[in-house]
């Protein structure tokens, strides 16, 4: 939320890092997403209108939202993980309203952003243009957000499939708690590379690329939990089938009176 904001708030998560999820879940993603386009485009929604109104869908989708406690509380309540990453994240609207105490009014404004006063780029010694230091920053602290949100995930579905991903999660939290650093040492202006703001955004890059392999190997061992329950499945219905044959034929013979079957 501090620069130039991504087509959807869904890139936060889902597609900045360019991570490919299961087919299912790809498929379920590109259909929700294209889906949301399309009533936002049908309501005339463009812009930060569209971005604003696409986050209020976002807390809602039955995908973000704990169905169990909507059931108990009759209200919508979004899963604690995803609460986690809206939160420390700040994925939120890009205006916010308030009530003029003097007319009464209702106002609305824009959230004040980095790029409002800080140019994305600026002109070297030698007139070349390169980044400023604020398009710096964002990048990346935008690439150990995104990074964070696709080792999220991938903990999340080792998670739900019943493996346990305790060291690989306490790794994340420090992951986040770097990147709420780098919020705080930006206002160093610095992007030096041997400085605390370069130091903390390496730190917390190194803490995500262990948790993506722990979180690879936690999925690993769903696949092969997976296959195995397949295997097991495939066996135990051969077995089936084959006590149900040796059934038919015991009755087959027991009906024609098969002078052999009290001595089987």
């Amino acid at each position: 939320m501090l620069g130039p904001l991504p087509e959807t708030p869904c890139q936060f998560c889902h597609q900045a890092t360019g991570a490919v999820d299961e087919p299912a879940q790809n498929k379920n993603y590109e259909r929700t997403s294209n889906g949301l386009l399309e009533a936002a485009r049908q309501g005339g929604l463009e812009g930060d209108a569209r971005f604003d109104w696409l986050v209020q869908q976002a807390q809602t989708l039955p995908q973000h939202t704990d169905a169990a406690a909507a059931a108990r509380g009759g209200s919508t309540v979004m899963k604690p993980e995803f609460q986690r990453l809206f939160a420390k994240f700040r994925i939120g609207a890009t205006h916010f309203t308030y009530r003029n105490p003097v007319s009464g009014e209702t106002v609305s404004e824009g959230i004040i952003r980095c790029t409002n006063c800080h140019a994305a780029t600026t002109s070297g010694e030698h007139g070349e243009v390169k980044p400023g230091s604020s398009a710096v920053f964002l990048e990346r602290m935008r690439a150990l957000t995104t990074n964070i949100a696709h080792s999220e995930r991938m903990l999340l579905r080792a998670r739900r499939g019943g493996v346990a991903v305790g060291s690989a999660a306490s790794n994340l939290d420090h992951a986040v708690d770097a990147q709420i650093q780098l919020e705080v040492l930006v206002h160093r202006f610095s992007t030096d590379e041997e400085g605390p703001f370069a130091k903390a955004a390496a730190e917390g890059m190194k803490q995500v690329q262990e948790v993506n392999q722990l979180a690879l190997a936690a999925l690993e061992e769903l696949e092969f939990r997976r296959r195995g329950l397949a295997a097991s499945l495939v066996i135990v219905i051969l077995v089936l089938i084959g006590l149900g044959l040796k059934i038919r034929e015991l009755s087959r013979r027991h009906a024609a009176g098969d002078p052999h079957r009290d001595a089987r």
